[in-house]
């Protein structure tokens, strides 16, 4: 029978396998604090693309990474990072709008994989330039994001990012 001490480090082994690649999201969620401004807004309209420092390509979070530390310690990664901006690496799947009639990139960490992350752009007054720049945006492009993490979708094991602002 495993005692709670041994089972509360086989979770932290667990949750530093899966989010290493340089730091623990912990970390990263630090350093991402210091690039993004990591904001408190999920509102999905957020704030403006002025208002963001610009982004540090090299600071991204691989997309797998962060859903898989809300596979691996979800009560952990909500604490982490709901409502907060956070810059992540992805590869798009598709781009168009989404089934609520929001501009969206699916995206996976490689061309053809599994979709991780569903990244929306903003859709408040901004909704048409959100359109136009997916227009850009091809599949199987690296693309980098700053957003709001808000959601992570249960059963399909996905992750919402929205207000988020693109490059690559």
């Amino acid at each position: 029978m495993t005692t709670p001490a041994a089972q509360d480090a086989q979770n932290e082994d667990a949750w530093r396998t899966t989010t290493r690649r340089g730091v623990l999201l912990a970390g990263a969620v630090a350093l991402l604090v210091g690039v993004t401004g990591c904001s408190a807004d999920d509102s999905g309209s957020g704030s403006t693309s002025a208002s963001r420092t610009p982004v540090n390509v090299a600071d991204a979070v691989p997309i797998r990474d962060l859903r898989d530390s809300f596979l691996t310690d979800r009560a952990r990664a909500e604490r982490e990072c709901y409502g907060r901006s956070v810059t992540v690496r992805a590869v798009v799947l598709t781009t168009g709008a989404s089934e609520f009639g929001t501009p969206t990139i699916e995206a996976s960490d490689v061309p053809g994989g599994t979709h991780l992350a569903s990244i929306v752009l903003p859709y408040d007054d901004r909704r048409a330039e959100s359109f136009r720049r997916l227009e850009s945006v091809e599949v199987g492009q690296e693309i980098v994001a700053v957003a709001t993490c808000n959601v992570f979708v249960d059963g399909d094991d996905f992750l919402v990012l929205k207000n988020s602002d693109i490059t690559g």
